[in-house]
This record gives C-alpha cells, sequence and structure tokens, in this order.
C-alpha cells in the first residue's frame, strides 16, 4: 500500500503541476490579448475615450 500512495501521489503532483503551466499560459495569453486590444483603441482614438468604454 505504501508504494501505491506513493506513485498517487507522484501522479497527483505531476497532474497538478501540469495544470498551474496550462492555466499560466491560458492567463498570459488572455492578458497579452487584452493589453494589444487596449493598445489598438487608445493608440487609434477617432473619438473621445468615453465612447470607447460605453
Amino acid at each position: 500500500m505504501n508504494l501505491e500512495y506513493c506513485l498517487f501521489q507522484l501522479v497527483f503532483h505531476n497532474f497538478s503541476s501540469l495544470h498551474i503551466i496550462t492555466m499560466t499560459l491560458v492567463l498570459y495569453r488572455f492578458y497579452l490579448s487584452l493589453l494589444h486590444s487596449l493598445h489598438l483603441t487608445l493608440s487609434d482614438l477617432k473619438c473621445s475615450l468615453p465612447d470607447h468604454v460605453l
């Protein structure tokens, strides 16, 4: 049982590490897209800023 428990911990740890890496990449891409959109919006103002927000 001790060996099974160690294997379970190893698999669970690797799975959770992979999940953290995946979430980090997803959040990185999300914020990169958000900042890029904001940059495009604010760099080419054709109307007032409140019109962009609303």
